[in-house]
């Protein structure tokens, strides 16, 4: 899973962290310009696509990154989270909960970024790069969310099963 973890980050964190970079500063350049209402409303939903963004990379490097390699590290050494006395502080099951809406929360960011990127640049040529790092960012989220919903969870799930930490 580590192998994976780091991929992830090389392949998909590490990118989607500089293009946010790109795209908030873009964003500040253009609020300088005359813009119509049209332009104001996509720059402020690509400001709150930014906000998610910006969330989803802190949990994956706060929270999310540290916990996979706990559970790895659990996993590989055979812990058995039955033989723990009391009750578990890792709280296995409440962070596949977490990791779910993680999910959730930037995929309906991402739609309703989408639903603004072809409504609301025409005026300016210079929105032109502003859609297309939005149009790239959101493709780069779109291929991490579906690596992690189909193979990444399902070894989350399976190391978590491998040392009896849910039911």
């Amino acid at each position: 899973m580590i192998d994976l973890i780091e991929r992830l980050n090389e392949d998909y964190y590490k990118p989607i962290e500089t293009l946010v970079g790109h795209v908030g500063a873009y964003c500040d350049h253009l609020k300088t310009k005359v813009l119509t209402e049209k332009n104001i409303s996509y720059i402020s939903s690509a400001g709150s696509f930014m906000a998610a963004a910006k969330k989803f990379l802190t949990y994956r490097n706060n929270i999310f990154i540290p916990y996979l390699k706990l559970l790895t590290e659990k996993d590989t050494t055979g812990h058995d989270c039955q033989n723990c006395s009391g009750k578990c502080e890792v709280q296995h099951g409440s962070k596949i909960m977490e990791f779910m809406l993680s999910i959730k929360e930037t995929n309906d960011s991402l739609l309703h970024m989408r639903s603004e990127v072809f409504e609301g640049a025409e005026s300016l040529k210079e929105f032109e790069f502003l859609i297309y790092k939005v149009i790239l960012l959101g493709s780069l989220f779109e291929e991490v969310l579906q690596v992690e919903e189909e193979i990444l969870l399902d070894k989350i799930r399976g190391a978590q099963k491998n040392i009896h930490a849910v039911s």
